[in-house]
């Protein structure tokens, strides 16, 4: 199942929510398994951030704060494994005071 999801709501006031563009975001909890910077000074996501998804809003809620620069805008290509428990988000994104890009994958696992 691939989705984009797009952050629309400031971190430090919503305790982070994100949207999905196409199919509905697969719906359960995820733990932050590993980060891996493809390119770029991406930023970086807090060890073991758990993130939950109802499956039918697209909203997500994270039990900590996220990058305040991802919101709004990164591109996130999101892909489960065929068993469902790992859940793979290929990101991209330009610095804002740079401007230069950045490519990160987050991987989450099911809990």
């Amino acid at each position: 199942m691939r989705l984009l999801l797009r952050f629309v709501f400031p971190a430090a006031l919503w305790g982070v929510s994100l949207i999905a563009v196409g199919a509905p975001p697969p719906a359960g909890t995820w733990k932050l398994s590993s980060e891996r910077v493809i390119e770029g000074n991406a930023p970086s996501f807090p060890e073991g951030l758990v993130m939950r998804l109802d499956g039918s809003s697209r909203l997500a809620e994270f039990d900590g704060l996220v990058p305040s620069s991802v919101i709004g805008h990164d591109r996130m290509r999101s892909v489960v494994s065929p068993d469902g428990r790992t859940l793979t988000q290929d990101t991209t994104g330009v610095e804002a005071e740079s401007g230069k890009p950045y490519h990160y994958v987050l991987v989450w696992k099911k809990q």
